[in-house]
């Protein structure tokens, strides 16, 4: 088979290009009118921000947990001492409203650490009426700090994240052996259907 090329019906690389260019000055020209003419970097902190340390032992935020039963609400604080010598103190766990205005409890976590010791604190308190949901737990956090009025040590989570929602178990074999079916099984259950 033949192909035959038409002069008169290709068109030159020139037309070709066209639509990308004219692409590429729309992009730079969107680009450039949607630039901003705030300054690099300001942002607007409303409140006091959370400072996980007060130089004598720090709080691990992330790995803040608690549990809701029977109308307890228990939460454990993992903290490690900063100095090189005993550690020994107090920190103070208060479950607020979401915005920080009512305080609905209080409990202090006693610490006494070794030089660079890591340990778990644990305290209760009385849970918040009317948790039956996750959507129930955003109107409530825990805060630790260390009692002062001008706490150095200040943190701050939503219950939300404190209380994990979901508890997954999976039952099987340990071991699997080749030619044989592994069978396992998966449990979901939540944490507010047993309050």
């Amino acid at each position: 088979m033949r192909f035959q090329l038409n002069a008169a019906r290709s068109r030159s690389p020139r037309f070709r290009s066209a639509p990308f260019v004219f692409l590429l000055a729309a992009s730079l020209g969107a680009g450039a009118a949607c630039g901003s003419d705030s300054k690099p970097g300001s942002h607007v902190v409303q409140g006091t921000s959370d400072h996980t340390d007060n130089g004598v032992v720090s709080v691990d935020e992330a790995k803040i947990r608690g549990s809701i039963e029977d109308g307890t609400l228990a939460v454990d604080v993992p903290v490690t001492s900063l100095v090189d010598h005993d550690a020994t103190g107090t920190l103070i766990l208060h479950l607020v409203s979401v915005d920080g205005e009512d305080e609905l409890g209080t409990a202090e976590l006693p610490y006494s650490l070794a030089a660079g010791e890591a340990a778990t604190l644990s305290a209760s308190l009385a849970a918040p009426d009317g948790i039956a949901e996750q959507a129930d737990l955003v109107r409530f956090s825990v805060r630790v700090d260390d009692g002062t009025a001008k706490s150095h040590l200040r943190v701050t989570r939503s219950l939300m994240y404190v209380v994990p929602l979901l508890d997954l178990r999976v039952e099987g074999p340990a071991t699997l052996h080749p030619g044989r079916d592994g069978y396992y099984r998966g449990r979901v259950t939540t944490k507010c259907a047993r309050t």
